[in-house]
């Protein structure tokens, strides 16, 4: 990465690890230097691809992926065992991938979802990383963190990573990392674009629409026999195991952030990790290096705490006022169907939750109180947040509703998402109509 004034900030494989050095001799990636301290003396040759090849093979070798992926805690697990195994060999691909990027000072940008399953997967990350350095293998460095709110990669978002790119020059393309969002064809174009100048690893559980391209290293239960129960994050932590770091703490947290069938809701620790996590990305704290905060919180049983309570409570308060404020109907198939305007929350001036996220908790209350067969929607600005109960997600198929909305409106209005948790963009159609529509489409009354 170039400097200030003429000095170049650099890597080098030596004597089986990477190390950061310092260099006022221009240089290119792959040639062959004498350095003394963390200071490069003089260029020996230049540009030989064999013996870089060569010593980052050994590197990522000496990592044993193979035998980790083989004893991957999640790959044992009799809630989805099987699944994880059958990813084993794409895990260990992406685990190889992730390492050769961090080893070799290639610059790295992690895209991840702001929300606790997204979170978790950053934290796993930021775990197989970090295991990197302690073993010795590299020195330490920073990959970029940033958080997304969209469900889309955007052309946005890969003009500011070509300019984060642009400053460095290196052996390995540069990597994009995406976790736990942006399956959807609003991601084709600008994705399609990152392919061809970049490295992509991406980490997600959604489920895969029609007109969808994958690019780079892409990970998705979906296309091994599973489905969107196993989180994002939960997968992401099997690729960081599979670097030798270890994750199950996060990985429990994940299923539970994700309200999948498969969490351990008695796992109290898991729960109290959860809610931290879904409230620290809320507000959006901690800056650049959001992962390493939120894993020191996670590891800081006092800390968690804390921060557990206070979520705890203000998300208690925003259900009590949602459940007095919701308007209930019944569907044509004795579905019970709960409407909320979130305004009626948002004037409690609370900092948290925020709407996709309540959604999902009311939807939980209400689940309680209605023993299942509940569908619950929350609309605010311009999106509409629907969860559905899993006893009758094939029957109401709320994704097939969303397809039809949109045909019937021509595009007007748009979304996606799990069979049991889904979204809709209005833009610029009227939201009481909208929410009309949908209810119609439920033939609740």
């Amino acid at each position: 990465m170039s400097g200030d004034g003429a000095e170049l900030r650099c890597t080098v494989l030596a004597n089986g690890r990477a190390v950061a050095v310092v260099s006022r001799i221009e240089l290119a990636p792959l040639d062959m230097v004498e350095f003394d301290g963390d200071a490069v003396r003089r260029v020996i040759a230049r540009g030989d691809m064999g013996p870089y090849t060569r010593a980052i093979g050994s590197i990522i070798d000496s990592l044993g992926i193979p035998g980790n992926v083989e004893s991957l805690p999640a790959a044992k697990d009799p809630r989805y065992g099987e699944v994880v195994s059958g990813m084993g060999s794409a895990v260990g691909e992406v685990a190889g991938r992730l390492a050769k990027a961090f080893i070799s000072g290639a610059p790295i940008i992690v895209h991840y979802h702001n929300d606790g399953d997204g979170a978790t997967a950053a934290i796993a990350l930021h775990r197989g990383f970090g295991l990197l350095v302690e073993r010795g293998l590299c020195d330490g460095r920073q990959a970029s963190w940033q958080m997304s709110r969209g469900v889309a990669y955007t052309y946005e978002s890969l003009y500011t990573d070509r300019m984060l790119f642009q400053p460095y020059t290196s052996a390995e393309r540069p990597l994009i990392v995406i976790l736990d969002f942006g399956t959807t064809p609003e991601s084709n174009g600008a994705m399609a674009a990152a392919a061809g100048s970049y490295d992509i690893v991406w980490i997600d559980h959604h489920v895969i629409p029609d007109g969808f391209v994958r690019q780079g290293e892409y990970l998705n239960p979906f296309d091994h026999g599973g489905d969107s129960r196993l989180s994002a994050g939960l997968v992401a932590s099997a690729a960081a195991e599979a670097m030798g770091a270890r994750c199950t703490d996060i990985a429990e947290a994940s299923l539970i952030s994700d309200y999948s069938p498969y969490a351990d809701r008695a796992d109290g620790r898991a729960v109290r990790i959860a809610t931290a996590l879904d409230y620290l990305t809320s507000r959006g704290e901690y800056g650049g290096d959001r992962p390493k905060r939120m894993d020191e919180i996670v590891r800081d049983e006092a800390e968690l705490g804390r921060v557990y309570a206070n979520a705890k409570g203000k998300m208690d308060e925003a259900l009590e006022a949602g459940l007095r404020t919701a308007r209930r109907y019944a569907a044509r198939d004795g579905t019970k169907v709960a409407a909320l305007d979130f305004k009626h929350v948002a004037k409690l001036g609370l900092d948290y939750p925020l709407p996709g996220r309540y959604s999902s908790r009311l939807q939980e209350r209400l689940e309680k109180l209605n023993r299942g067969g509940t569908v619950t929607i929350v609309y605010y600005g311009r999106y509409i947040s629907i969860r559905v109960s899993a006893d009758v997600a094939k029957r109401v198929n709320i994704l097939g509703m969303i397809s039809r909305l949109s045909e019937g409106t021509g595009g007007r209005l748009t979304g996606g998402g799990h069979m049991e948790a889904a979204s809709i963009r209005i833009g610029d159609y009227d939201m009481q109509e909208a929410v009309a529509l949908l209810l119609n489409e439920l033939g609740a009354a």
